[in-house]
C-alpha cells in the first residue's frame, strides 16, 4: 500500500501501482487529442514488454505547454491517487485529467503528461515516460459588420463603419476591410482587435469628391472582409457603403407676368434653374384654366438651365371681353427632394381680347309710306359680344330738299341697346304725315356708339 511506501509526491501527481516481472511499461499512447468541451480526458499505463508479476508504484505527474494548468486543465493532485493493479486480468491503468473549457479563442494548445516509476525509493523514468495532450480549440470567434449598409451624404468625405466580434480570443489579430468588387478591388484597411475589443469604428474615405452636382443617383461601394485563419465570418460578412447626392437646385418661372393676344393661339412659358444636375427631370406647371390637352410637364436636359412650354390660350371669339388672366403653379415636385422651389413660384397670364366687332345699319336707305307713322331701322352686329353695345340712332335733316326736321320726322335722337347674344336690333323712327302733297322726301339716319 502507498503507507509502506516512503514516498515524496509532487501534490500534482497520481499514482498507479503496477505489478512488474522487470518487464517494460508505459502510456498507451504517446500523444493524446481532445476538445475543450470534452470535459475529462483519459490517459493509461500499459505493459508494453513481458508478464507483470510483481507489484510496482508508478506517477504521473502534469505539466504546462501551451496549455497552463488551473486554465485549460486540472492539474493532477491528491485525491487523485490511482492504486491499479496490473495483471493479466487487469492490464490497463487509466487515470482522467479534467479539461477546462474557458470560452476563450486560444487556437490548439498542448501539455505535457509524465509517468515516473518508484522502487525501493526511487524515482526512475521508464520507457514510454511522456505523452503530449492537445486540446483543441472548439470556441469560436466572428466578426463582421454591424450593418449592412452605411448611408452618408456626399460633402461628409467619410463614411463611419464598425466592426463586431462575437466571442473570446485570448491573442490580438488583424482584420482587413476590403473596398471593391474582386474585378475591381481598392486598397484595403487594416485593423486589429485587441483580446478586451468588442468592437471598431472607423472613418472610411469616400471614394467620391463632392462635385456639386444636382440629382446624382446613389453611389454604393461593397465592402468585404478579409479574416485570418480560425476567426470566422459574423452574421453580416458583407456590407456597402451608399453616398447619397446631398446638392439642390432651385427652379422658378423665368418671369412674373406673361402678357398674350387671345388669338394668338398659345403663350410661351418659361422655367430656369440655377445649376447644372447629373440627369434630367421634370416639373409639372399646374393650372385649371386649360385644355385637358395640355400636360404641364416641363422637362430640363442636364447642361440646360431654362426650358419653356407652350400654354394654350382659347379664343371663343366673343369681342368686348375683359382681359382674362391664368395663374400658373410650379407644383412642388414630391419625388425629387433635391429640387427647391425659387421666389417665383407662381405666375400670371393676362389674355387681352382682340377680337373686333361690327356695327352697321341693315341698308342703306328704307322707303316707307307717309301715313306709316314710323320708319324700322335696323343695327347689326356680325359677332356675339360680352358686353351689350350701346348706341344712339340720330335722324338727320339733308341739305338738299328733303323731309323737314319736326314737321316731317322726329329729329329726337333715340337709344338703343344692342344685347350681347342678338345680331340684329330694330328701332321705329317717328315720321309725320302733314296732308300735303310734297312727292318723296328724304332725311338722314346716323348713329353712335358709347363704350
Amino acid at each position: 500500500t502507498t503507507s509502506d511506501l516512503d514516498i515524496n509526491l509532487d501534490p500534482r501527481t497520481a499514482a498507479i501501482v503496477v505489478l512488474d516481472n522487470d518487464g517494460v511499461f508505459g502510456f498507451e499512447r504517446d500523444a493524446y487529442r481532445t476538445t475543450e468541451m470534452a470535459g475529462t480526458l483519459e490517459v493509461c499505463v500499459v505493459p508494453l514488454e513481458g508478464v507483470l508479476e510483481t507489484q510496482i508504484l508508478g506517477t504521473l505527474q502534469t505539466a504546462s505547454g501551451s496549455a497552463s494548468g488551473g486554465e485549460d486543465y486540472v492539474d493532477i493532485s491528491p485525491p487523485a491517487f490511482e492504486m491499479v493493479t496490473l495483471s493479466q486480468l487487469n492490464p490497463r491503468g487509466c487515470v482522467n485529467i479534467t479539461i477546462l473549457d474557458d470560452q476563450i479563442q486560444e487556437g490548439t494548445e498542448d501539455f505535457v503528461v509524465r509517468l515516473f516509476r518508484i522502487s525501493d525509493g526511487v524515482i526512475e523514468v521508464p520507457i514510454s515516460s511522456e505523452a503530449t495532450v492537445t486540446i483543441t480549440d472548439d470556441d469560436v470567434v466572428t466578426v463582421g459588420f454591424n450593418s449592412s449598409s452605411y448611408e452618408v451624404e456626399e460633402g461628409s468625405g467619410t463614411a463611419t463603419v464598425c466592426l463586431v466580434k462575437e466571442g473570446e480570443a485570448n491573442l490580438p489579430f488583424n482584420v482587413t476591410v476590403i473596398r471593391g468588387v474582386d474585378s475591381l478591388e481598392m486598397e484595403g484597411m487594416e485593423l486589429q482587435f485587441l483580446p478586451a475589443v468588442r468592437s471598431i469604428c472607423f472613418s472610411l474615405p469616400l471614394d467620391s469628391a463632392d462635385d456639386d452636382l444636382a440629382l446624382e443617383l446613389p453611389e454604393t461601394t461593397p465592402l468585404r472582409l478579409s479574416l485570418p485563419p480560425g476567426i470566422l465570418a459574423g452574421d453580416i460578412a458583407t456590407a456597402a457603403v451608399v453616398v447619397v447626392d446631398d446638392d439642390s437646385i432651385t427652379v422658378e418661372f423665368g418671369a412674373d407676368r406673361y402678357d398674350v393676344m387671345e388669338d394668338s393661339g398659345g403663350v410661351t412659358v418659361c422655367l430656369t434653374k440655377d445649376s447644372r444636375t447629373a440627369r434630367a427631370f421634370s416639373v409639372t406647371i399646374a393650372t385649371d384654366d386649360v385644355p385637358e390637352s395640355f400636360s404641364g410637364v416641363v422637362t430640363f436636359n442636364p447642361d440646360t438651365f431654362t426650358s419653356c412650354i407652350v400654354v394654350p390660350v382659347t379664343n371663343n371669339e366673343i369681342a368686348l371681353e375683359e382681359n382674362q388672366e391664368l395663374r400658373l403653379a410650379i407644383a412642388p415636385p414630391t419625388q425629387l427632394p433635391a429640387v427647391l422651389l425659387g421666389a417665383r413660384q407662381e405666375a400670371l397670364v393676362v389674355v387681352a381680347d382682340n377680337d373686333v366687332v361690327t356695327v352697321e345699319l341693315s341698308a342703306g336707305s328704307y322707303q316707307v309710306p307717309e301715313d306709316n307713322g314710323t320708319v324700322t331701322v335696323c343695327l347689326e352686329k356680325d359677332r356675339t359680344t360680352a358686353q351689350a353695345i350701346p348706341a344712339t340712332l340720330v335722324p338727320k335733316q339733308l341739305l338738299l330738299p328733303s323731309a323737314r326736321e319736326s314737321e316731317d320726322f322726329s329729329p329726337d335722337p333715340i337709344p338703343v341697346l344692342i344685347p350681347t347674344q342678338s345680331s340684329i336690333v330694330c328701332i321705329g323712327i317717328p315720321i309725320h304725315d302733314d296732308g300735303i302733297f310734297e312727292g318723296s322726301q328724304q332725311f338722314s339716319v346716323m348713329f353712335t356708339i358709347s363704350l
